[in-house]
């Protein structure tokens, strides 16, 4: 069997996104809850990431960006 380049590129860029998607165990809403259980409201655009996932939320009168590792821990971003 001979796969065409576009099959060969196609096949290892679905397997890099599940494996992205694969890294976090905690899903959109678990990580939009640590990120509330942290002190911050109004959480929004909560996405995964390499690392865990990604988001902007309330604090301090302030919209900030704020990102929850594969631990669950919640850290603001620059």
């Amino acid at each position: 069997m001979r796969m065409t380049l576009p099959a060969i590129t196609a096949a290892l860029l679905f397997c890099a996104s599940t494996l992205a998607v694969a890294q976090t165990s905690m899903t959109t809403d678990e990580a939009k809850k640590k990120i509330e259980a942290a002190g911050y409201t109004m959480v929004e655009n909560v996405k995964p990431s390499a690392d865990g996932y990604t988001a902007v939320a309330m604090k301090g009168g302030k919209m900030l960006p704020v990102k929850v590792d594969k631990d669950g821990k919640v850290e603001q971003t620059k």
